[in-house]
């Protein structure tokens, strides 16, 4: 039996890195169980985008973190 994987992906700016970093993990052997999302500042395309993953978990942060605070919120 594998351990259970959770990736938590942390999300400042959408756009052409987004879509890479989503094409990367769908891209993955071995998929993770979970799904947990950080959004800071996200506009619209953004969440639409994240939304279509059906992510486990998504925490909305109105202001941009350090990434130990955002990986800390999820």
């Amino acid at each position: 039996m594998f351990p259970r994987v959770t990736a938590v992906l942390v999300v400042q700016h959408g756009g052409d890195r987004l879509r890479a970093t989503l094409g990367a993990l769908r891209s993955q052997t071995r998929q993770p169980d979970d799904l947990a999302v950080v959004l800071m500042d996200a506009d619209d395309a953004t969440r639409r985008l994240v939304e279509g993953l059906r992510p486990s978990h998504v925490v909305s942060l109105g202001a941009p973190q350090p990434f130990g605070a955002a990986v800390a919120a999820v």
